[in-house]
């Protein structure tokens, strides 16, 4: 099995593609891109877990689905 991270913030993404060479993880490939871009570009997938941006422009926690970066509910049938 494979799993492929997608994170958009390239601080995060060093630090997520770091962790998995420090602890021998040899089944992840890590990539600095949006969710919206990535998708179009990789494998048709079983399973894809989601964990979006919950702040807004501001800074403030947001907790509806919908307000979050990126909406998932739009990418569901995706």
């Amino acid at each position: 099995d494979s799993v492929i991270c997608i994170e958009q913030q390239n601080e995060l993404s060093s630090i997520a593609h770091h962790n998995m060479n420090a602890l021998g993880i040899t089944n992840v490939k890590c990539y600095n891109n949006n969710s919206l871009d990535a998708l179009k570009n990789i494998p048709k997938s079983t399973i894809i877990y989601v964990d979006p941006a919950r702040r807004n422009k501001q800074g403030s926690r947001t907790y509806a689905i919908e307000d979050c970066a990126p909406n998932v509910l739009d990418l569901k049938n995706q």
